[in-house]
């Protein structure tokens, strides 16, 4: 294969790469959701985490996070199970 024959076979498959990105987004806008290849859907627990972290203000967020960050390694999960621990365990007012 020449080099131009690899250089046209990496354009066409960026642009389908490209253009399935593109159909994806496109139907995710118009209020469909389709898995993208290689994905799962988010568990239940996994749902609650976010409307948990969607829910918080910014000073929430960032006080969730800071009680997580052992080693610079801090998430959004470790903040959600740190929750979910205080949470049942009776530790959170209100």
């Amino acid at each position: 294969m020449s080099g131009d024959d690899s250089r046209s076979r990496a354009q066409t498959d960026a642009h389908a790469v490209s253009d399935a990105a593109y159909k994806v987004e496109a139907s995710e806008s118009a209020g469909e959701t389709k898995m993208r290849p290689g994905t799962r859907a988010p568990t239940a627990d996994e749902l609650a985490g976010f409307e948990w972290w969607d829910g918080l203000s910014r000073a929430e967020r960032r006080y969730w996070l800071e009680l997580v960050d052992e080693h610079g390694d801090a998430s959004v999960a470790k903040a959600w199970a740190e929750y979910k621990r205080r949470r049942d365990a009776g530790e959170l007012a209100g």
